[in-house]
Formats: C-alpha cells, structure tokens, sequence
C-alpha cells in the first residue's frame, strides 16, 4: 500500500480563466468526473462529506467555482475538488509510485540532486507539495492530498537538470524516476508548442499525490 503521484502538464491561468468566466460545460466535466471517481456506494460519494471533515468533494468543488470562503476544516475536500479541476483541463498525468512515505522519499532524494547542483526550487521537496497554485486551499486534515505546482518558466529547467544529473545517481529506481520526471519536461515542451501554435495557454507542471 502507497501513495500514487499524478504529474499533470495543465494550465493554471485557463483554469482561473474557466472559473472566473462561469464555463458551464467545464465545471460540468469536473462535477461528472469527481462522480465517476469518488462514488464508491453510500457513504462513499462525491456528496458526502469525506471522513472528518465538514464539506463534500462536490460541496468544495461549488465553493472554488463561486469563490466563496473555504471551510478550515475540509482540506482534502478542496484538494480532490482541484484535482478534478486540473484532470478536466489537460492530458492524462503521468503516474508514478506507490511511495509508502512520499514526503520522507521525496526529501531524500532532493538531498541527493542539490548536491548534484540542482536549485533547491527546482528539487522535488522544492515544488512537489507546495500546495495548490492560484487558490487559497486549506490544509488537508489527513495531510492528502498532497499538493504542488511549477510555473511554466521553471519547467523546462527542471528537465534539464534532471536529465544532467539521473546517471549519476546511485540508485537505478532512483534514476528511472528522474530521468521521467525529465521527460514529463520534454512532454509539457511538446504541449507549449502546440498550445504556440494554436493560441492556447502554456502549461505549468501541478503535482497531485495521493
């Protein structure tokens, strides 16, 4: 048993626009893909307030859609409710995992890369749960999920540092994962180009572990 983590090559600012701009079909997606995903039977759905918290992944999507305040108390409601956000305006993520103690994984080996000369914001520890861009979310009382975001600007860099340091990395699952998280930055390059072309949006990296 572990923890996955989502890699999502999205726009930030197009999901701030969407929001501010009412788009039904938008947050219509979002309301029938948080059903689809959290609906596990009763007691266990979109509408129900999730285990010790005071709001519904359904009730905390409403919330960020209309800009009302957020319940202190309903962190991972808001988290999933983001998810479906970002989920609804871009690609399949790319999954990695399962971390049985991601924070504690993810600490390690950011040690290892600053000291291969990759900027600390530029390390897993320095963008991978950060919390969620743009909105104000609470907390999660359960501490997921776990929220992170790296600007479009910084994306790019990232790859190249990470590509530059996966071989000398000792550990060989280590270096696998680097060396994907490399090309998620090649990917996300790719989606720019398009997004150039076509007058879309270019695309930040938002980190969803749970």
């Amino acid at each position: 048993m572990g923890y996955i983590l989502h890699l999502h090559s999205v726009s930030v600012a197009e999901i701030e626009e969407r929001i501010r701009d009412g788009d039904k079909q938008y947050l219509d997606r979002c309301r029938q893909w948080a059903r689809r995903w959290f609906d596990h039977g009763p007691g266990e759905t979109a509408e129900d307030p999730l285990q010790g918290e005071n709001r519904s992944i359904a009730e905390a999507l409403e919330d960020i859609a209309a800009g009302r305040p957020k319940d202190a108390g309903s962190g991972a409601a808001y988290g999933y409710a983001f998810k479906a956000l970002v989920n609804n305006c871009g690609g399949d993520p790319f999954d990695f995992g399962p971390f049985p103690r991601p924070a504690q994984y993810f600490s390690g080996l950011s040690a290892q890369l600053a000291e291969l000369g990759v900027p600390k914001e530029l390390t897993p520890e320095g963008f991978l749960f950060t919390g969620a861009p743009a909105f104000d979310l609470p907390y999660p009382s359960w501490g997921f999920p776990m929220i992170g975001h790296l600007p479009n600007a910084d994306v790019a860099r990232m790859g190249e540092h990470y590509a530059a340091a996966a071989d000398q990395l000792g550990d060989p699952e280590d270096t696998r994962l680097v060396r994907e998280f490399a090309d998620f930055a090649d990917f996300n390059a790719s989606c720019d180009e398009y997004e150039r072309q076509h007058g879309g949006k270019l695309r930040d990296l938002v980190a969803v572990c749970h």
